[in-house]
């Protein structure tokens, strides 16, 4: 067997007849942009001396690469010894291998976002759950304290991050919150965007968690720039007036008010899809707040003869589901 106690050694079991060398190579391992996260950053090379009794026990898969199946494994029964070579990020894969090997003392009862997110690719990857799920509820709890108020306003990329993790380890309260708030931050360019896209490709997440998103958020603002469009159109028609006391310059009045609006918003000229940079929970919450005022005196339809009721109604039809998504939707069969 190899001499263990070299640098970049780390000894799970000294008589151990399983080497892993790791190798990090995914653009996953990197904390996301801004993030002061510094325990993320790990050796380009980590050699784990392991027991593959202990291993085999905790992963379904690397059981079947130990497997006769497999070169690793005809060299484990025929040399009592093997390695394994694998591309994923070193210190969370040693901090796996340390619960694995019942290392308890060894593993950190706190982990930043960039790490946590590493930990759920690799617990995901290798199947892992079981082994693992103690500490991961403990890792959720200390950085949900932590972090408990930044993503609600924070970026795309840690939401989603957020979202594996939650998903990975079957977190029904986060993975709930966080889909909540992707639905709200959701713009048609961001879900869209080359980044973003390698992000989503490289994360564990549900095969048709973005799909519903996407269409979510097509859907959702389709309704919303239509029912915006409809009312500039029915004010703006030659003949139509909506004052019931007949009063041009009323419609006209509330009819400059939303193009005005609409304009500060991206609703006017009428968007198309995909709708480009408009966030949802944005124009949601600015279409509420349009309140145009009508000129005349009359008591019909409240204060602008009843635009406000029609925003209302189809801002209401999209808020009656913006709260996240349930995780038993997206459990894997």
């Amino acid at each position: 067997m190899e001499a263990i106690g070299a640098t970049g050694w780390k000894l799970c079991d000294p008589k151990g007849d399983l080497v892993f060398v790791i190798t990090q190579s995914s653009a996953i391992n990197n904390p996301p942009c801004g993030s002061n996260d510094s325990t993320s950053g790990a050796n380009p090379v980590m050699r784990i001396a392991a027991s593959s009794k202990h291993v085999t026990l905790a992963s379904p898969v690397l059981a079947a690469i130990l497997s006769t199946n497999f070169a690793e494994g005809i060299s484990l029964k025929a040399n009592g010894f093997a390695r394994i070579f694998l591309q994923d990020n070193p210190s969370a894969f040693a901090i796996i291998m340390d619960i694995v090997h019942a290392r308890n003392n060894w593993v950190p009862l706190e982990v930043d976002l960039a790490t946590l997110t590493n930990l759920a690719l690799i617990v995901d990857k290798y199947q892992m759950h079981n082994a693992i799920s103690y500490f991961a509820n403990i890792w959720i709890d200390n950085l949900k304290v932590k972090n408990d108020d930044k993503s609600v306003f924070g970026d795309m990329e840690v939401t989603l991050r957020w979202i594996a993790i939650a998903w990975v380890f079957q977190n029904k309260e986060q993975f709930k919150k966080h889909t909540g708030i992707a639905k709200n931050m959701a713009s048609g360019a961001l879900l869209r965007a080359e980044k973003m896209n390698q992000l989503i490709y490289e994360l564990p997440l549900p095969d048709n968690l973005i799909e519903d998103m996407c269409t979510f958020y097509q859907n959702s603002m389709a309704h919303l720039v239509d029912t915006y469009s409809y009312m500039i159109s029915r004010l703006g028609h030659d003949g139509v007036i909506i004052c019931p006391n007949s009063r041009e310059d009323c419609d006209s009045m509330i009819l400059g008010y939303l193009i005005r609006k609409g304009q500060a918003f991206g609703l006017f000229p009428e968007p198309a899809p995909p709708f480009g940079e408009l966030r949802l929970g944005e124009i949601l919450r600015k279409m509420k707040a349009v309140k145009p005022k009508k000129t005349c005196k009359s008591s019909h339809g409240g204060m602008n003869h009843g635009v406000s009721e029609m925003f209302e109604a189809a801002v209401g039809r999209v808020e009656k589901d913006m709260e996240g998504w349930e995780l038993r939707h997206y459990l894997r069969a």
